[in-house]
């Protein structure tokens, strides 16, 4: 939550979408594949509930901005893009409840990542193309967006602060595994 709010505050919110919004000039389903590996590396690099309190908010104002007619039909499919895919987070850190478990079992940050990977990209794809077949219609939709996203100025020294202090605690979590150190002080 206070990682959410220091993203709304800063800025991320806004860069998100700027990111998403140049698939949404193509056919619907490059703007969907996008959303959906968002969350997906979101949560495997913060956590699931990072993944959906960041990605889905943006994602849906975005649509409303960008399909300003024709956004109903894509809500919903966005939305499950954005929690189907945060459900798949191969490391401990992505349920903070994994972390508590692989370290009472033993198992350190590396090992579980080591094995987690394969089977998260394989849960990732079959969600992925579940979800596609699911939504199948809506996102045959090959009429690109109409309305445009505002340009976003450059991130603030504060928010550039902010993301190389996450990048640094997330690449320390390897690190201190492979020192056996333990997690719960970067986490």
């Amino acid at each position: 939550m206070a990682t959410t709010s220091c993203a709304a505050e800063l800025g991320v919110f806004t860069r998100l979408a700027s990111l998403i919004e140049p698939r949404t000039r193509r056919p619907v389903r490059f703007a969907f594949r996008f959303v959906f590996a968002l969350s997906a590396i979101t949560a495997a690099l913060l956590s699931n509930d990072a993944a959906i309190l960041l990605v889905t908010p943006v994602t849906l104002t975005l649509l409303r901005t960008v399909y300003p007619r024709r956004n109903p039909k894509f809500l919903v499919p966005f939305a499950f893009a954005a929690f189907v895919a945060a459900g798949v987070a191969p490391l401990p850190t992505g349920n903070p409840m994994n972390l508590v478990v692989a370290e009472r079992a033993g198992i350190g940050f590396n090992t579980y990542a080591l094995h987690m990977f394969p089977v998260a990209l394989v849960g990732s794809l079959v969600a992925y193309f579940m979800l596609v077949w699911c939504f199948r219609r809506p996102l045959a939709d090959q009429a690109p967006a109409l309305g445009a996203w505002p340009a976003q100025p450059p991130l603030s020294p504060a928010a550039r602060t902010v993301l190389a202090i996450t990048a640094a605690s997330i690449l320390s979590y390897p690190v201190l595994a492979a020192l056996d150190e333990p997690l719960w002080i970067v986490a």
